[in-house]
């Protein structure tokens, strides 16, 4: 998913006057967060970049979890708006499907080694 597509979709879905920068903002920190806290446990090679104004950017999620990124999205426009209960169910939905990317991502990719140190030697 792109950043233009998610944020096509988070409009369909629940109209606002949020500038697209700042939703661009929003989906930067969360992959950035991802990349450092998640992605970075794994062989695999993840890049991220920041995004700046760049709408056609891929987003770090594969498609199969990219509502990962509608749900965020979401929940921090209804954050904005004082839609406390809408926000709360976003943050659900989103949590869940972090947690299922998260669980699917760890099954299908090796981890890094970690070397163990006997320090009693």
């Amino acid at each position: 998913m792109t950043i233009r597509e998610c944020i096509d979709k988070c409009d369909r879905l629940r109209p606002n006057a949020i500038d697209d920068m700042e939703k661009i903002e929003w989906l930067e920190e969360l992959d950035r967060n991802l990349y450092t806290e998640f992605f970075s446990k794994f062989t695999t090679k993840q890049d991220f970049t920041e995004y700046g104004d760049d709408t056609g950017a891929t987003l770090l999620v594969n498609d199969a979890f990219a509502s990962v990124y509608v749900y965020y999205v979401l929940a921090q426009i209804d954050f904005h708006l004082a839609e406390i209960d809408r926000y709360n169910n976003d943050m659900l939905m989103f949590n869940q499907t972090l947690d299922a990317f998260e669980r699917y991502y760890t099954r299908t990719h090796s981890g890094k080694d970690t070397e163990l140190k006997n320090i009693m030697r």
